[in-house]
């Protein structure tokens, strides 16, 4: 049995893209790159605004790539320690989902292996 490094090296993959999305939504939340209105100019005038395609784009990035980020649904006006602890656990969950996704890789990439390199049954030879 081949040891492969790529359930490992998928695991520490996740935990560094959970940590960069961290960032970037701390950079997106301390600087507002997408100029965002406040609630309350939104409540003055609500037909006129609409998320720009960009903040969404990230929104399903970060869904997609870091599952364990609804948590911080829970983090809606909590400190911003309590919520930095709850990305950290986001990110650091991302290693078991990643992992099991390499493992997965892995096990079709050994079936597919095997079968082009190994066939069941052997071609019958004809003197």
């Amino acid at each position: 049995m081949r040891n492969s490094k790529l359930p490992r090296a998928l695991a520490i993959t996740g935990v560094v893209v959970g940590m960069t999305l961290m960032l970037v939504w701390w950079y997106v939340n301390t600087y507002d790159p997408f100029n965002l209105p406040t609630v309350e100019q939104v409540n003055k005038s609500p037909e006129r605004y609409s998320t720009p395609w960009a903040y969404h784009a990230l929104e399903t990035i970060t869904t997609f790539l870091c599952p364990a980020s609804a948590m911080n649904a829970l983090a809606i006006h909590v400190p911003a320690a309590v919520s930095l602890g709850i990305w950290i656990v986001a990110a650091l969950i991302n290693a078991p989902i990643y992992y099991g996704v390499g493992l997965v890789i892995e096990a079709i990439s050994r079936m597919a292996h095997g079968r082009l390199t190994h066939p069941s049954t052997p071609p019958k030879r004809t003197p």
